[in-house]
């Protein structure tokens, strides 16, 4: 079932027309810039304060893409009002200051039918580029960008959907299906999982310092099962007590974990909040082949809180197949 989740992947090459400026972790900007600007594109109604009062909810693309709301009186999620938004944004050049001419690489994923909304993403971010982005410098300007460059990373053949001078409509970005994406299951006895960004958990309602196996799975699960029923309004048929019973005997073999703070400002909550999670890695030994997959799509979908942000973004490495 979770094979047959789409997912859809896009870079945006952005062309610096003024010095930008980001923050520490320069997702956060993005996101909370994008956002902003999304709303005041597509909202009809921003004098409320949120989007639960809106008689439009249901058929709004700001609602659709920040504010995905669970079905009334659904069973599944229960005391979730608000489900995972299904997409995430990183820049990949690790850098926090550009100079006009240079260019920016912002990778977007979208999954199941989030990717609906594409064009959605492209108007708000040509806007965004020309009404100023950034920090602010000492004269209260922001930086600014065009975009350059658009290519469809997930179609058979990757190809350019817009050069900077198309002007005709933008047409849908392919959606893949997970199932492609998965690297073969063998028997896997020795997995090294490299949380290249931080990885903000929780476990009995604490945040999460040491990652062990059993925590990265549950919360994979979490996220990819409410981003399953999202998009196709079904659950997965998972037996997720078996699943979590088998993964608390892997053992953590060896680990260097770092937590990591950040700090970000919350236009809608209006102070700043700070924003940490755990970066390293981790080798996990046992009988890891029926988690494979589960791994593999939090791998391309990334796990944990803040992922919009760039959070949560995993790499394994499998070290060992035992026969």
């Amino acid at each position: 079932m979770l094979e047959d989740l789409t997912l859809s992947r896009s870079n945006f090459t952005l062309e610096v027309t003024q010095p930008i400026t980001l923050s520490e972790f320069t997702g956060s900007t993005l996101r909370g810039a994008f956002g902003t600007m999304l709303r005041k594109t597509v909202c009809a109604q921003r004098y409320l304060e949120d989007c639960k009062e809106c008689y439009l909810k249901n058929c709004c693309a700001y609602a659709a893409i920040f504010t995905p709301g669970n079905l009334p009186g659904s069973k599944f999620f229960p005391g979730n009002e608000q489900l995972p938004r299904s997409f995430t944004f990183y820049i990949k050049e690790e850098k926090t200051s550009f100079s006009a001419g240079e260019e920016i690489n912002l990778v977007l994923t979208l999954i199941g039918k989030t990717a609906e909304y594409f064009p959605y993403f492209f108007i708000v971010l040509q806007e965004l580029g020309r009404q100023g982005f950034g920090l602010r410098g000492e004269k209260g300007e922001r930086g600014g960008f065009e975009i350059k460059k658009l290519t469809d990373e997930l179609a058979p053949e990757t190809k350019t959907i817009f050069d900077g001078t198309t002007k005709a409509s933008m047409p849908p970005l392919h959606r893949e299906k997970l199932k492609n994406l998965l690297r073969p299951i063998k028997n896997i006895s020795l997995l090294k999982v490299h949380f290249i960004t931080p990885l903000r958990v929780k476990w009995q309602g604490r945040l999460c310092s040491d990652i062990q196996f059993h925590i990265l799975l549950r919360n994979a699960l979490r996220r990819l099962s409410a981003l399953y029923f999202l998009s196709e309004n079904k659950p997965l048929d998972l037996d997720y007590r078996l699943l979590i019973s088998q993964a608390e005997e892997i053992e953590t073999l060896q680990a260097d974990f770092k937590w990591e703070e950040y700090s970000r400002y919350s236009g809608r909550q209006k102070e700043r909040m700070k924003l940490g999670g755990v970066t390293g890695w981790a080798i996990y030994k046992g009988e890891l082949s029926p988690f494979f997959t589960f791994l593999q799509a939090a791998e391309l979908m990334s796990v944990g809180k803040g992922t919009t942000f760039g959070f949560g973004r995993i790499l394994l490495e499998t070290l060992e197949k035992g026969g």
